[in-house]
């Protein structure tokens, strides 16, 4: 078996299978966390690649996701508004403008959806997953919330916003000729797949930024101090999710 990959009997057959998942997500007005856990924000309106199979690996299958975000009253942040994984000749997207559906090459079909073994979606809790038989999955919950999970047999193999799984977040901001980004506009407008009429890279000059004095009555108890608290409310939670 390859790095990543592990020995294991699966209905009876002995086959590699991976050891491991990483999970990249984009939330809120767009904060991205890559595969390695790299964190940063980026305002952009546009259609980028979230992640997709980069190597000339033939053992992996090739699968593309991208993302386009949008404005929701608010020119200064944007939030994900669509998500779509294109992969064996076929493009699957989960957006915010059918919720609870699922649009395959073109056309709005009802969940839970299957494509023979390659490809399986349905709806869990508030998400739409769209599983790929290889292990890779796509989630969205029509609102703002995506996911890429990825096995760890594509460790080192992708590249896009979410990185190149390779465990290090110091080398994430890879452009796509493989030379780093000076900063995350730089960076992922550099994976800029598509144009939407209207669309921009988010705030590039001239940003509304908070003032120190301002940030510092939000990090007080009344407001989201509270959260990282060292002996507040959710201290007990901090072990499981970062504060």
């Amino acid at each position: 078996c390859k790095a990543g990959e592990q020995c294991a009997v699966v209905k009876g057959v002995r086959r590699c299978v991976a050891k491991g998942r990483s999970i990249c997500v984009a939330t809120g007005d767009p904060h991205y966390t890559t595969f390695d856990g790299r964190r940063y924000d980026f305002m952009g309106t546009c259609v980028y690649q979230f992640a997709a199979l980069c190597s000339e690996d033939p053992t992996l299958v090739p699968f593309v996701v991208t993302v386009e975000n949008n404005n929701r009253g608010s020119r200064v942040v944007s939030y994900t508004k669509e998500v779509t994984l294109k992969v064996y000749n076929m493009t699957l997207s989960l957006s915010q403008a059918d919720p609870q559906k699922l649009k395959v090459n073109g056309i709005l079909v009802d969940l839970p959806f299957s494509h023979g073994t390659q490809l399986r979606a349905y709806i869990s809790g508030v998400h739409g997953f769209i599983k790929t038989d290889f292990d890779v999955i796509v989630t969205f919950d029509w609102h703002s919330y995506a996911r890429v999970i990825l096995p760890s047999t594509y460790s080192r193999s992708v590249c896009g916003l979410c990185g190149n799984a390779d465990g290090n977040p110091e080398d994430d901001f890879a452009l796509p000729d493989g030379t780093s980004a000076s900063d995350e506009v730089q960076f992922a407008d550099a994976w800029k797949v598509a144009d939407v009429p209207g669309c921009s890279a988010g705030c590039t000059k001239d940003c509304q930024v908070c003032s120190e004095a301002e940030k510092r009555a939000y990090r007080g108890d009344k407001h989201c101090g509270v959260l990282v608290k060292k002996q507040g409310p959710f201290a007990a939670c901090h072990g499981a999710i970062d504060p």
